[in-house]
């Protein structure tokens, strides 16, 4: 993927795109291009790096560093995507490991540049709030998701998640494929690996998922989202 193409991916869909024109159209000229190879690290927590990143094209799996050291993964996420807005405003460390599951393109957006940006307009910080607002929604929804009861409806909630159509709000037009493996799905979803084999088996006998080595495939989202509803 070109820089070009990234940029406009960026632009035009998520969170920049609901954003104001001239904003946008300032922001998007400082990102320098990357490309990150599947199962490099993107962010590690305790950086003290503080670039915005916008995630183009892949997938990234999160894990968070405020439990255990033994913590699995606790999200993934594809394009387009959003990540570094806490220490860029903050000024903090990061606290999350992002690491690439596929090949990614990123834009990053130094500090150094995206704050005088903000600080060029006044209410040009207004997008940034929406941006912690999401962070703050998608947190609610991990813990939400790991207090429902039903061992198949919370595993299902966590695949739906990972593929990024938890809420259905977003119809997918075809499968989804998540490169998460049954194990780390599990660990996810704070179930054993094998009950979440058992319940694989049962998503894939109503034709809901395919399975494979490499990842999850979702065949009917709408089939999945339907078992959250009988909570």
């Amino acid at each position: 993927m070109n820089r070009d193409e990234g940029l406009r991916i960026l632009g035009e869909s998520g969170w920049l795109s609901e954003t104001p024109a001239e904003f946008r159209d300032s922001l998007l000229p400082l990102g320098n291009w990357h490309r990150i190879e599947e199962g490099a690290y993107i962010t590690l927590s305790g950086e003290e790096n503080e670039d915005l990143i916008g995630l183009a094209s892949g997938y990234v799996a999160f894990t968070a560093t405020h439990g255990l050291p033994e913590t699995p993964i606790m999200h993934m996420a594809s394009a387009p995507f959003w990540m570094g807005y806490g220490p860029l405003l903050h000024g903090t460390k990061r606290v999350v490991n992002a690491q690439a599951r596929t090949t990614v393109w990123i834009a990053s957006f130094p500090k150094s540049k995206v704050i005088p940006l903000i600080e060029s307009r006044p209410g040009w910080w207004r997008p940034f709030m929406k941006l912690m607002a999401t962070y703050g929604d998608l947190t609610a929804l991990i813990a939400a998701d790991l207090l429902i009861k039903k061992s198949e409806t919370r595993c299902a909630a966590v695949l739906l998640r990972f593929a990024g159509a938890r809420l259905g709000t977003v119809t997918p037009n075809g499968p989804i494929r998540v490169p998460v493996s049954q194990e780390e799905l599990a660990e996810a979803s704070n179930l054993s690996r094998g009950s979440v084999v058992s319940i694989l088996r049962r998503f894939a006998a109503s034709g809901l998922v395919d399975t494979s080595y490499r990842g999850i495939e979702i065949r009917d989202a709408s089939g999945l989202q339907e078992l959250l509803q009988k909570i």
